[in-house]
């Protein structure tokens, strides 16, 4: 009996911004992203989702229209610090830059476990 795969389905996009940051904003293709991705909006016009090394911002005014960002491993903080305001608001940066680090561990450095450490 022959076996057959299911064919990978993409994820999909209407601007790249960036390396590393892509935006969607056909509420036909975000509700087809959710759907691949498993993203309940139901409850949340807004919402971070995590999946391997990407992390998805899903972004609403209500529950039915929607901007969603591609969040990738390789975006370049500052790259993303440099777009104009008027492309991305910088209270959704802040938003981006969240995502962007829910995908990248801290180090021992960065966790600032000094704060935390009771000297004897």
């Amino acid at each position: 009996m022959k076996s057959y795969r299911q064919p990978k389905r993409k994820y999909l996009i209407d601007i790249r911004i960036i390396t590393g940051l892509n935006l969607t904003i056909d509420q036909k293709k975000i509700k087809k992203n959710c759907k691949l991705l498993d993203i309940d909006m139901s409850y949340s016009p807004s919402k971070i989702s995590t999946r391997n090394n990407i992390s998805i911002l899903t972004v609403g005014s209500d529950y039915n229209n929607h901007i969603q960002f591609e969040v990738k491993h390789n975006l370049d903080i500052n790259e993303l610090n440099k777009v104009d305001e008027k492309i991305i608001p910088d209270n959704i940066k802040s938003i981006i830059t969240r995502a962007y680090n829910l995908i990248h561990p801290k180090t021992l450095f960065e966790l600032d476990l000094y704060d935390n450490i009771e000297y004897l």
